[in-house]
Protein backbone atom coordinates (compact mmCIF):
# COMPACT_ATOMS: atom_id res chain seq x y z
CA UNK A 1 0.00 0.00 0.00
CA UNK A 2 2.87 2.57 1.04
CA UNK A 3 4.75 2.04 -2.25
CA UNK A 4 1.73 2.94 -4.48
CA UNK A 5 1.37 6.64 -2.56
CA UNK A 6 4.19 8.01 -5.05
CA UNK A 7 2.64 6.99 -8.68
CA UNK A 8 -0.74 8.16 -6.96
CA UNK A 9 0.60 11.61 -5.95
CA UNK A 10 2.55 11.99 -9.40
CA UNK A 11 -0.07 11.20 -11.40
CA UNK A 12 -2.65 13.05 -9.61
CA UNK A 13 0.05 16.49 -9.69
CA UNK A 14 0.66 15.74 -13.61
CA UNK A 15 -3.22 15.52 -14.39
CA UNK A 16 -3.29 18.68 -12.23
CA UNK A 17 -0.75 20.35 -14.10
CA UNK A 18 -1.96 19.70 -17.51
CA UNK A 19 -5.48 20.55 -16.90
CA UNK A 20 -4.49 23.85 -15.97
CA UNK A 21 -2.01 23.87 -18.92
CA UNK A 22 1.16 24.00 -16.25
CA UNK A 23 4.63 23.07 -17.03
CA UNK A 24 6.11 20.81 -14.17
CA UNK A 25 9.41 19.35 -13.79
CA UNK A 26 9.99 15.88 -13.63
CA UNK A 27 11.84 16.67 -10.14
CA UNK A 28 9.17 18.52 -8.53
CA UNK A 29 6.78 16.37 -8.99
CA UNK A 30 9.10 13.47 -7.92
CA UNK A 31 9.90 15.67 -4.95
CA UNK A 32 6.69 17.02 -3.64
CA UNK A 33 5.04 13.08 -4.09
CA UNK A 34 8.18 12.35 -1.82
CA UNK A 35 7.17 14.69 0.52
CA UNK A 36 3.63 14.15 0.63
CA UNK A 37 4.36 10.88 0.88
CA UNK A 38 6.04 11.06 4.05
CA UNK A 39 3.34 13.19 5.42
CA UNK A 40 0.98 10.84 5.01
CA UNK A 41 3.13 7.55 5.79
CA UNK A 42 6.13 8.92 7.62
CA UNK A 43 8.17 5.25 8.17
CA UNK A 44 7.35 5.38 4.15
CA UNK A 45 11.13 4.74 3.35
CA UNK A 46 11.56 2.11 6.12
CA UNK A 47 10.04 -0.46 4.07
CA UNK A 48 11.38 -2.07 1.03
CA UNK A 49 8.81 -1.29 -1.30
CA UNK A 50 8.76 2.43 -0.22
CA UNK A 51 12.43 2.49 -1.01
CA UNK A 52 12.37 0.99 -4.38
CA UNK A 53 9.69 2.82 -6.06
CA UNK A 54 11.63 6.41 -4.83
CA UNK A 55 14.51 5.39 -6.00
CA UNK A 56 13.51 3.72 -9.04
CA UNK A 57 11.60 6.66 -10.35
CA UNK A 58 14.28 9.11 -8.88
CA UNK A 59 17.06 7.09 -11.01
CA UNK A 60 14.78 6.83 -14.09
CA UNK A 61 14.29 10.51 -14.19
CA UNK A 62 18.23 10.61 -15.46
CA UNK A 63 18.46 7.58 -17.33
CA UNK A 64 15.09 7.52 -19.33
CA UNK A 65 17.75 8.65 -22.41
CA UNK A 66 19.16 5.62 -22.21
CA UNK A 67 18.71 2.64 -24.86
CA UNK A 68 16.58 -0.08 -22.77
CA UNK A 69 19.15 -2.25 -22.31
CA UNK A 70 21.33 0.33 -20.29
CA UNK A 71 18.34 1.89 -18.17
CA UNK A 72 17.98 -2.48 -17.16
CA UNK A 73 21.42 -2.21 -16.27
CA UNK A 74 21.52 0.34 -14.48
CA UNK A 75 18.25 0.04 -12.70
CA UNK A 76 19.20 -3.37 -11.53
CA UNK A 77 22.80 -1.92 -10.34
CA UNK A 78 21.17 0.67 -8.57
CA UNK A 79 18.47 -1.76 -6.56
CA UNK A 80 21.07 -4.66 -5.71
CA UNK A 81 22.11 -3.02 -2.93
CA UNK A 82 19.20 -2.10 -0.87
CA UNK A 83 17.75 -5.45 -1.77
CA UNK A 84 20.45 -7.24 -0.60
CA UNK A 85 21.25 -4.39 2.67
CA UNK A 86 17.30 -5.79 3.40
CA UNK A 87 17.33 -9.69 2.88
CA UNK A 88 20.69 -10.59 4.02
CA UNK A 89 22.82 -10.13 6.89
CA UNK A 90 26.68 -11.21 7.72
CA UNK A 91 28.27 -10.34 10.99
CA UNK A 92 32.37 -10.31 10.85
CA UNK A 93 32.65 -12.88 13.31
CA UNK A 94 30.32 -15.49 11.07
CA UNK A 95 33.21 -16.44 8.90
CA UNK A 96 35.77 -17.50 12.05
CA UNK A 97 33.16 -19.27 13.61
CA UNK A 98 32.17 -21.05 10.48
CA UNK A 99 35.56 -21.82 9.99
CA UNK A 100 35.95 -23.18 13.03
CA UNK A 101 32.54 -25.15 12.96
CA UNK A 102 33.39 -26.65 9.68
CA UNK A 103 37.44 -27.49 11.03
CA UNK A 104 36.44 -29.50 14.30
CA UNK A 105 33.49 -31.07 12.80
CA UNK A 106 33.47 -34.69 11.80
Amino acid sequence: MQSLIRPIIAAELSLFASYFNLRVEKEKIWSFSLATGLLLSPMLLLNLGGQLSYLLSFSLMFIAHLKPFKQGLLMSSVTIPIILNSKFTWHFLSMPANFFRFLFSE
